[in-house]
């Protein structure tokens, strides 16, 4: 993958050489901040750490509404529990109350204080669960800092049927350009999130580069916390995550530096961040460290995998990009599922054997276990939701015997466009179905629906304003 900052900033204005020098001297001594925080209320006496000066002893008091800087953010749910997670500003104590909507008392409470968090300067971050919840209900998460009502968020449980009707968006690569190259490349932003938001689905799935770690971030763990803080209190950002339930895998970008594999020294704290600001299922297992989890909903298995921690240099001897103990779970994952449709989402494409960067295809012995794996056992409708490429596409592969494997790429959401795409050497990809090719940010959303025995999962792709760009029906096997 090109580095994502370089389009931005040397394809419009700035001949190669000179560019490279104004990004290196830029870059190197700068350590970008993704947005502005939101401007904190006069400390009346106090800076910014809290610590008294010589002017004043007045004692500050926050409102609660500015001590609760994101959240809750609702992740996985289902019929009769919900994840969450939370993140606070200068907070004390944190009470979270669980409520019927419309109906009077607390059903389920949880609190925390400053020891029992997740704590990073003035921040805090708390994640939690609750179950023994009510089917095709909705409730209201109430939310206290230090006493104060700060917030009230929402969220509605899944119906406890075998069958029933559903749809989510999915997007990646959402890059925000640091702070100096907007100056020279403004870009969509933030403006995509508003219009996603619009769409009423069930939840969001985030396929990876869900954040940009850029130079200096990277290689220190607070600044790598840092940044994922500061984005999610992007205010477009915040809203839409306030929106719906969300899932995330992630890629390079949001492990480490630009086509990171598994030898990062740093993947342990990128996996520690990950999994702190989604509430997927759960993350890995005991003897086996990574993001990789999976869920069941109405008569579709999700199985997220993770392509960076456990992945090898290309040129490794026994080359991987999920490793044989992410590939046997996958395996069992998909031999127990009764599920109509089964949806495996991974950072990098499966399908594709033209991409010359990064894609399943770089390790052609583990994709065609898992491509053997699936026909040899009759797994039918598998449909891959991937991300990382800057543009979007579905493509397909008709087995032997019929059987046919769809790999759903989904990206840019806000992110460099990869307009070579359109004229080089995988503008025809045989494996494309026709029309579907994109090359501008975009998001998709996929709805699973239909009659028992004639179950269908629709694929829609619209543009940064919503309008839409294509769509394809992918009727059961």
């Amino acid at each position: 993958m090109q580095h994502p900052f370089m389009p931005y900033f040397c394809s419009m204005i700035f001949p190669l050489s000179l560019c490279t020098l104004i990004l290196t001297g830029i870059l190197s001594t700068l350590c970008f901040s993704v947005h502005a925080a939101p401007e904190e209320p006069q400390l009346n006496g106090f800076d910014k750490a809290g610590t008294k000066d010589s002017v004043s002893s007045t004692t500050v008091e926050f409102p609660a509404s500015y001590k609760l800087a994101t959240g809750p953010v609702i992740g996985h749910t289902t019929s009769n529990s919900v994840a969450f997670w939370a993140l606070f500003k200068r907070a004390g104590e944190i009470h979270i109350a669980l409520k019927k909507t419309g109906e009077p008392g607390t059903l389920q409470e949880a609190s925390w204080t400053r020891d029992q968090m997740l704590l990073h300067g003035r921040y805090s971050l708390i994640k939690h669960q609750f179950g023994e919840l009510q089917a095709s209900s909705a409730y209201e998460l109430h939310v206290s800092i230090d006493g104060t009502a700060a917030g009230i968020q929402t969220f509605k449980t899944f119906p406890d049927t075998e069958l029933f009707d559903f749809d989510f968006l999915t997007g990646s690569c959402a890059m925000r350009p640091p702070q100096v190259g907007r100056r020279f490349f403004p870009g969509p932003q933030d403006a995509i999130y508003p219009v996603m938001q619009a769409v009423e689905t069930d939840f969001m799935f985030w396929l990876g580069d869900n954040v940009y770690y850029l130079l200096r971030h990277m290689n220190v763990p607070e600044m790598m916390y840092e940044r994922r803080i500061k984005k999610a209190q992007v205010p477009e950002i915040k809203e839409f995550l306030a929106s719906r339930p969300h899932y995330a895998i992630w890629d390079d970008h949001d492990f480490g530096p630009n086509n990171q594999k598994g030898n990062f020294p740093l993947k342990d704290t990128s996996l520690f961040i990950h999994n702190s600001f989604w509430a997927n299922p759960y993350h890995g297992l005991p003897d086996l460290k990574g993001i990789f989890t999976h869920f069941d909903l109405s008569d579709a298995r999700f199985i997220l995998l993770d392509n960076r921690y456990h992945s090898t240099p290309y040129g490794h001897a026994k080359p991987a990009m999920i490793g044989r103990g992410q590939m046997a779970w996958l395996k069992e994952r998909l031999l127990e599922s009764t599920a109509t449709f089964n949806f495996i989402a991974v950072g990098s494409q499966a399908l594709n054997l033209l991409d010359k960067g990064e894609s399943w295809a770089r390790y052609p012995e583990e994709r065609q276990e898992i491509l053997d794996f699936i026909e040899a056992e009759q797994i039918k409708n598998v449909i891959f939701l991937t991300g990382d490429r800057h543009h979007t596409e579905l493509q397909k592969v008709e087995m032997n015997d019929g059987l046919i494997i769809y790999d759903f790429t989904c990206s840019p959401l806000t992110s460099a466009l990869h307009k070579s795409v359109l004229t080089g050497h995988e503008a025809n990809n045989p494996q494309r179905v026709p029309g579907t090719l994109v090359a501008q940010h975009n998001f998709g959303k996929v709805s699973v629906g239909g009659e028992e025995g004639a179950r269908t999962c629709l694929i829609e792709v619209f543009d940064e304003k919503g309008e839409p760009l294509w769509q394809h029906l992918i009727r059961a096997q």
